[in-house]
């Protein structure tokens, strides 16, 4: 039988900066404590942020901890996804 409970997922974005996923969350659900944002079926946690050096430059990093149900957790991430797509080259 499948698990159906909820998903734990852990992502690491580079060059968005912290208040960019705050202002996001708070768009689509609502403050729950200290850096952990939540909606109907979700809840993601800012777990950490600072900045990484990568040869010659210098990044902001984020690391969100989600918990996710099954029932949105395609959605969500899709919508994640792409809320926050940058082109590059």
């Amino acid at each position: 039988m499948p698990d159906t409970g909820p998903q734990r997922q852990v992502k690491v974005y580079r060059s968005f900066n912290k208040e960019e996923f705050e202002e996001y969350f708070s768009q689509i659900g609502a403050g729950q404590g200290e850096d952990t944002y939540g909606g109907p079926g979700w809840q993601v946690r800012i777990a950490s942020y600072g900045l990484v050096k990568v040869g010659g430059m210098t990044f902001p990093e984020v690391r969100l901890e989600m918990t996710l149900s099954p029932e949105v957790a395609e959605g969500f991430l899709q919508d994640l996804k792409m809320a926050f797509l940058r082109g590059g080259g």
